[in-house]
């Protein structure tokens, strides 16, 4: 996604043991970063910023 600061990577992941099951969903943003401290490493690498977990539940269809 695209945000006046910058880009976002979302995901969506269900929590559980059984993910047929109705389960919570972890959602986490990463934030795309530029390094130029370490040779050898990307210039670009995605950083967790946020995580949440929702209080609803979710089934697969």
């Amino acid at each position: 996604m695209r945000y006046p600061q910058g880009v976002r990577l979302i995901t969506a992941e269900k929590v559980g043991e059984d993910l047929t099951d109705a389960q919570p969903v972890k959602l986490q943003r990463y934030v795309l970063q530029e390094s130029h401290d370490d040779p050898g490493v990307p210039l670009y690498t995605w950083h967790e910023e946020k995580s949440v977990i929702t209080t609803q539940s979710y089934e697969v269809y």
